[in-house]
């Protein structure tokens, strides 16, 4: 069965004839006579009654009718979706803070390869308020960002909620063998910091000073990778978003017990960004992606 074939079974329902069909269709009479009895061939069903009037589909021809228009509409507007990637002729530039590099840019990268390999990509990592001032100047394309909420000027997709907030710290650190810990535990510890982390230093300053204290990083760091070496060395505790490998022997990530609002990640982009021009299917990666996230 083809797509051609049911395009010829649909013209000769509209048509009510074989010979009207191949007119239309601008082919001849046995090329659509050919289709109609291979489908019926194939199916093992007639599909249309008969009669000196023409061709009329039966019930199951007219079941049949409704299938290949669904079918055929598919296919149009996968054909002009995919379309879309001929006008992108460079990589898209992406924005990803380094925490969000770290814990899901690669993983989501192959991901992406996968099911659009023709795509390419160039990544940026800074702070979030720098590369959303690129993103505005059309320096960048997008960028993957933890806000509470969108920039009202900006295109954006809701990608994932975290429910659960986590501290890190060294196995040797004293509290490391809690199941739990609250902000009062923390209060005192050496917090290490990584850029691009705004939103986060944001709320942290919030809750310490709810509780007479005043927030500063004992540390802060451009790397990831440093901020693990640090956590590692039992500098200080580092707050996170996301649990870190259990599989990681030195490391230990332990659950925060008071809520501190949700942190959301967003896909944003400008009106004048090539995502307008990008398909469902661009889209459908990144939310299944996410969607399939375990805090």
């Amino acid at each position: 069965m083809t797509l051609l074939q049911m395009q010829y079974f649909m013209e000769v329902c509209r048509c009510g004839s074989t010979l009207k069909a191949a007119q239309a269709a601008n082919v001849s009479q046995s090329t659509i006579s050919m289709a109609i009895r291979a489908l019926e061939k194939e199916l093992s069903i007639p599909l249309f009654d008969r009669s000196s009037k023409g061709l009329a589909p039966n019930a199951a021809g007219s079941f049949f009718l409704d299938q290949c228009s669904g079918i055929l509409k598919k296919t149009e507007r996968l054909a002009e979706e995919m379309k879309q990637f001929l006008s992108i002729s460079r990589p898209l530039r992406l924005g990803v803070p380094v925490v969000l590099n770290e814990f899901y840019w690669l993983d989501l990268y192959f991901e992406l390869k996968k099911q659009l390999p023709d795509l390419e990509f160039q990544t940026t990592n800074r702070t979030v308020p720098l590369l959303l001032s690129m993103l505005r100047d059309s320096s960048l394309d997008a960028v993957l960002a933890m806000r509470d909420a969108p920039d009202p000027d900006l295109r954006s997709l809701k990608l994932h909620t975290s429910r659960h907030r986590y501290v890190t710290m060294s196995r040797r650190h004293p509290l490391a063998e809690k199941g739990q810990v609250s902000y009062e535990d923390l209060i005192t510890c050496p917090v290490i910091g990584y850029a691009g982390d705004d939103l986060n230093t944001q709320l942290l300053k919030y809750v310490y000073k709810k509780r007479g204290k005043e927030f500063s990083y004992a540390f802060h760091v451009d790397q990831f990778s440093s901020l693990l070496r640090l956590l590692k060395h039992n500098a200080g505790i580092a707050f996170l978003n996301k649990k870190l490998p259990s599989s990681d022997p030195e490391l230990v990530s332990l659950p925060i017990r008071e809520e501190q609002g949700n942190f959301t990640i967003w896909l944003l982009w400008t009106p004048e960004s090539p995502l307008e021009r990008m398909p469902q299917s661009f889209f459908r990666v990144w939310t299944h992606f996410f969607e399939e996230i375990q805090d």
